[in-house]
């Protein structure tokens, strides 16, 4: 049986921990996971493959009158739950940095909207409507498994670059 060791395996190991660690507090990579993970959250919510409860005939109603009147999103079906009437609150998605940790949350304000009875009316902005939704079960804000492997593979492919670097020195 033939033996085979690894020379300072100790400082290997802190050193791949200290790049992992610096990998975290990278805010140009965490930035560039966030935008993958917002631009597939989106992406999901406009091709309606979240799993959202389905539409009361009210709110169907509701929503194909209010489109003759209002600019809806491309995306947009009068008996399709994928939260993209107008498309506001899926174009506001963003990511930051806070504490080193991303955060993806809907932002910033909604366009005025005509109302049932021909009045323009400005509603909440667009955290306050994603909250709305989420209480009402039409949870948006999903990672999906596809979402984290991409995920894990930039990851481990900043890793071993830093690796490759660290055993050319």
């Amino acid at each position: 049986m033939a033996k085979v060791s690894i020379e300072n395996a100790a400082l290997v190991a802190r050193k791949v921990n200290e790049i992992f660690d610096d990998l975290l507090e990278d805010k140009k990579f965490l930035k560039k996971v966030g935008n993958v993970v917002v631009k597939d959250i989106k992406a999901q919510a406009r091709l309606g493959e979240l799993k959202l409860p389905a539409l009361a005939n009210s709110t169907r109603r509701s929503r194909d009158y209010l489109a003759q009147f209002n600019t809806t999103s491309r995306f947009y079906a009068v008996d399709k739950s994928n939260v993209t009437f107008t498309g506001q609150l899926i174009d506001s998605i963003k990511s930051k940095i806070v504490d080193g940790k991303i955060v993806i949350s809907p932002t910033g304000s909604r366009e005025p909207y005509i109302t049932a009875s021909g009045v323009f009316k400005v509603g909440p902005d667009n955290k306050e409507v994603g909250s709305f939704l989420k209480k009402k079960g039409f949870e948006f804000l999903v990672v999906t498994k596809e979402t984290k492997d991409k995920v894990s593979t930039q990851v481990l492919r900043q890793i071993r670059r830093a690796i490759r670097a660290f055993n050319k020195k």
